[in-house]
């Protein structure tokens, strides 16, 4: 019984009354006096925690260190010591604020910084004293913070959430180069000093990262191999790296390149689950740490070795140095990036167990949208698509002394089928998990014995209410819920909508307009709320505000309900009309973008071109001549952004956000684009009283090689 639907996603008040006494006499009582106004609530008290560490590429002392908290500074009491080694004690009432490290040396070139954690991230890794130790600003934090930035749409992280997306995207390779191009300086290797148009190592690691610097071509011309005999040096001269911590490593770790997952056990067992061709190859591995924190791995059947060395630690996203010996022989090394998740202390129970649990992904991967596995009270359960009412996949459950769960089929064959099926899991439940969205890590093995089928680590949809029949208003929600449409039929020209119906009824918009009376209009609102009822009707509610009241608006599906071409009906007015609505889907690695391609707008051919470079660098082109040029990246939501480059000079950070629409084919891709100056919606017209040119509906059509 396979069941990867059951995986991923799902004042008190005071009353007090007041008496007045008569009086024998004809004179009046006097007037109580009001009772004092309550006291403001008192400002929550700060929270504090002392973070140590090191400074180091080598060790750079009397170095001045600065945390900011919430855009408040906390500078160290004493420069860096000998060692590099510095402490400083931070506070803040918002613990979800990021905490950004900056390390200079007054009288040199070095300038370090780290974006490492939320102040809450930082606080979770002290002890029970209050003191976190090795929080290292170093050559290779530096290089990762400023990838990160580069990312951003508008050029700061702003957020944990931010944060971790980002760093999960920066390229290890050029991570770990750029932050071999520090050290060549810091050290000063082969007689390398910093360019003297630059008044410090991050600001030369600046415009590497901006293209304005040509640093690394150039000391590969003058001195040959540098570059990669420095990343040796980084790698093992124990400065710049972060010793792995045994206490911490049992988890799940999980490729951002792919599908990969490594699984630590406690007591130094483990697995691999790679992705391949003909499916998932399962190893069994055996894991220690060496004297200096590596890990190492070693494959049970085979006797390869990997050997894993801990370069940065982004809230989870970890860049690892890699070496393996296969056969005897050593490989070459690479550098790539995890997610990792811990193993929840608590686990399961046999009353949290109990539930809805619906996978959050499942259109992605080609599934039931609105089918749930649900686990009732006392160990039964069984498979329901809340669309039908029809229940499948019976089994039973049970929770284990470990805390994990197990799901065994009940031995009744699915509906359909003639014989049982022969499979069983066993879940576990990881960190990061909230009261709606589990994170879990499912191991699923033949019916009788321990070979491995198949490993999953996905998050999952959670409700307490039981699922029993059908439901229309949840099959209808799950449906629509979590997609992006772009209008692609029905409105006036110039008129342009991106709209999301996100979670938990959020409802958002991208817009732009045109009329002779109000000249120009765009923006993007995310106030509104949504909901769908049985009957396919939508309910869009704009909040009050103090200028205009709430409004509802009514939207009825005429057809393709959540597919990728949905028709709706609605009145503008008083007047009704139909629109078309097309889905907006990811762009993945399948989509193969670099090459040139020429751009059409309704259907017929432009002058204009754009090409996408292997190496993420681009150009437009209009008639042939060079118009812009930008750097380009697909985010994880699988959003292209194309980063434009204006030089040093910009006044923005201006960049073109594509979304790719589910009409797209390998070679003619459907897109809307945005338009954005440091990452808000911006006009690119020459004329303020024209069309507005915000957001763009063109097709790209691939260019014969």
């Amino acid at each position: 019984m396979t069941r990867k639907n059951i995986l991923l996603a799902m004042s008190l008040a005071a009353v007090m009354a007041l008496g007045a006494c008569s009086s024998s006499d004809s004179t009046p009582a006097p007037t109580p006096e009001p009772p004092a106004p309550p006291a403001p609530p008192a400002p929550p008290a700060a929270e504090t925690i002392t973070v140590n560490g090191f400074v180091t590429d080598m060790p750079i002392p009397n170095a001045t260190v600065v945390l900011t908290v919430n855009g408040q500074d906390f500078t160290a009491a004493n420069p860096t010591g000998a060692d590099g080694s510095y402490s400083v004690v931070i506070e803040t009432t918002d613990t979800a604020a990021l905490v950004e490290c900056v390390a200079f040396d007054p009288n040199g070139p070095a300038r370090f910084s780290a974006l490492l954690d939320s102040f809450a991230g930082l606080q979770a890794g002290a002890g029970d004293d209050g003191i976190l130790d090795n929080a290292n600003i170093t050559n290779v934090t530096t290089a990762q913070q400023l990838l990160a930035e580069a990312l951003a749409a508008d050029g700061s992280i702003d957020d944990l959430a931010e944060l971790q997306e980002l760093a999960e995207q920066v390229d290890p390779e050029a991570l770990i180069e750029l932050a071999a191009a520090i050290k060549v300086v810091i050290d000063s290797v082969q007689g390398v000093v910093l360019p003297e148009e630059f008044t410090d190592v991050q600001q030369l690691a600046q415009a590497i990262v901006d293209g304005t610097s040509t640093f690394l071509a150039d000391v590969e011309v003058t001195n040959p191999g540098i570059i990669d005999e420095t990343i040796e040096e980084v790698i093992n001269d124990g400065f710049a790296t972060t010793p792995f911590v045994a206490e911490s490593m049992p988890g799940v770790y999980i490729s951002t390149s792919g599908n990969d997952i490594t699984i630590l056990m406690e007591g130094g067992s483990g697995y691999l689950a790679e992705d391949e061709q003909n499916g998932q190859v399962v190893e069994d591995i055996t894991w220690s740490l060496t004297e200096d924190g590596a890990l190492v791995l070693v494959f049970t059947e085979s006797g390869d070795t990997d050997t894993l060395v801990l370069l940065t630690d982004a809230s989870g996203v970890q860049t690892v140095y890699f070496t393996s010996v296969e056969g005897g022989v050593e490989q070459e090394p690479e550098t790539f990036s995890v997610v990792r998740l811990g193993f929840d202390p608590d686990g399961f129970d046999a009353t949290s167990a109990v539930g809805s649990y619906r996978n959050p992904n499942s259109a992605e991967e080609g599934e039931s949208e609105t089918e749930f596995t649900v686990l009732l009270a006392g160990g039964s359960g069984y498979d329901l698509d809340v669309a039908t009412g029809v229940q499948d996949d019976f089994f039973t459950w049970t929770v284990n002394a470990d805390a994990t769960l197990d799901i065994t089929d009940d031995g009744v064959p699915d509906l359909g089928e003639t014989e049982v099926s022969d499979e069983r899991e066993t879940i576990w439940l990881l960190e990061g998990s909230t009261d709606d969205l589990r994170n879990i890590l499912v191991i699923e093995r033949e019916f009788e014995g321990d070979a491995i089928l198949e490993i999953e680590a996905l998050p999952i949809a959670y409700t307490s209410e039981i699922m029993a029949g059908p439901n229309a208003d949840v099959a209808n929600t799950l449906l629509l819920e979590g997609k992006t449409y772009a209008i692609t039929g029905g409105l006036d020209d110039f008129e342009q909508v991106i709209v999301t119906f996100g979670a938990e009824g959020v409802f958002s918009e991208m817009f732009q307009e045109f009329s002779e009376e109000f000249g120009p209009e765009f923006g993007e609102e995310s106030a509104a709320t949504w909901f769908i009822d049985e009957n396919g009707v939508v309910f869009i509610t704009d909040p009050a505000t103090e200028e205009d009241p709430q409004v509802t608006d009514l939207v009825t599906v005429v057809s393709g309900l959540g597919e990728d071409v949905m028709v709706v009906s609605t009145e503008d007015g008083g007047v009704p009309s139909e629109l078309t609505l097309t889905l907006v889907t990811p762009f993945t690695e399948n989509d193969n973008l670099v090459g040139s391609w020429t751009i059409l707008e309704n259907g017929a051919v432009t002058t204009e071109t754009i090409t996408f470079n292997v190496d993420g660098s681009g150009a437009y082109f209009d008639d042939g001549i060079l118009d812009d040029n930008f750097n380009w990246v697909i985010e994880a939501s699988g959003r292209l952004v194309l980063t434009l480059d204006d030089g040093p000079n910009a006044v923005a950070v201006f960049t073109d956000n594509i979304h790719r629409l589910a009409d797209s084919t390998a070679d003619n891709l459907h897109v809307f684009a945005t338009y954005r100056a440091d990452g808000e919606l911006d006009n690119d017209s020459d004329d303020p009283s024209a069309p507005p040119e915000v957001i763009f509906d063109v097709n790209l059509a691939r260019q014969a090689q």
